[in-house]
C-alpha cells in the first residue's frame, strides 16, 4: 500500500494478510544479548538492525524499500521499519501479526525494549502505553479508527497516525488485531520512550 500523496492523507500500514499463516513458536528461546548483536551486527551505526526484549523476544530489523512504504516484511520473527514515522522522527517497527507481530502481546506496561544498531551499540526504551483501535475498513490504509479505550472518539487515519507517530524520539510497534476472523480487525500500538527521557522528567 502506497501511504503518502493520497488526497493529503497519512496511511497506516495493513499488517494481517490472506498468506497462509504459520503458527507461532512460543517454545523458540531468546538469544542473550551479546550472542544478538554479534548476529545482527553491520558496522553501520546509522541503522537499526535488532529489538531486544529481555526474557520475551529478539527481532531483526530490516528497512521499507524506498518507494513502498506499506511494506511488511514476510519473514518470520522479522520487523520492518516504518519509513513514514522516521520523517516525523518517530522510530516506528510494523509486523505482521502472524508472524513477529504475534509477540506484541507478550509485552506489558513498564517493559524495557533494546534497540541495535548496526554498530552494535544500544537504544534503551520503557513502554509507556498500550493502545489499541478499530479500523472501520479493515484492509484500508486510510481506514477511520475507533478508539477502543474510548469507542466514542474516531479518528481518520492522519490523525491517528499524527497521535501515535509525531512524538519526536518514542519506539513504537505496530500490529494487527485480529477478531471475528478478520485478520485486519484493529491496530495494536505499543508506545515506548527513551529510557533518558523518562529519567530527565521525574
Amino acid at each position: 500500500f502506497l501511504l503518502s500523496g493520497f488526497s493529503g492523507m497519512v496511511g497506516l500500514p495493513v499488517s494481517g494478510s490472506d498468506l497462509p499463516q504459520p503458527a507461532p513458536d512460543p517454545g523458540k528461546a531468546v538469544p542473550a544479548l551479546n550472542d544478538f548483536i554479534t548476529t545482527t551486527k553491520t558496522g553501520d551505526a546509522e541503522t537499526l538492525v535488532g529489538l531486544y526484549v529481555p526474557d520475551k523476544f529478539a527481532f531483526p530489523i530490516i528497512q521499507q524499500p524506498a518507494s513502498n512504504p506499506g511494506f511488511i516484511s514476510e519473514k518470520d520473527d522479522t520487523l520492518t521499519q516504518f519509513r513514514t514515522a522516521a520523517t516525523y522522527g518517530t522510530t516506528g517497527l510494523l509486523a505482521h501479526n502472524f508472524l513477529g507481530g504475534a509477540h506484541f502481546d507478550e509485552i506489558t506496561a513498564g517493559d524495557t525494549i533494546y534497540l541495535v544498531k548496526g554498530d552494535g551499540s544500544l537504544q534503551f526504551f520503557q513502554v509507556t502505553a498500550i493502545k489499541s483501535y478499530q479500523a472501520l475498513q479493515p484492509n484500508n490504509p486510510y481506514s477511520s479508527f475507533v478508539n477502543l479505550a474510548n469507542p466514542k472518539e474516531t479518528l481518520n487515519s492522519t490523525d491517528l497516525f499524527m497521535q501515535i507517530y509525531a512524538n519526536p524520539g518514542n519506539l513504537v510497534l505496530q500490529t494487527c488485531i485480529e477478531k471475528d476472523n478478520e485478520l485486519s480487525w484493529g491496530r495494536l500500538f505499543i508506545v515506548a520512550s527513551p529510557l533518558e527521557k523518562l529519567a530527565s522528567n521525574n
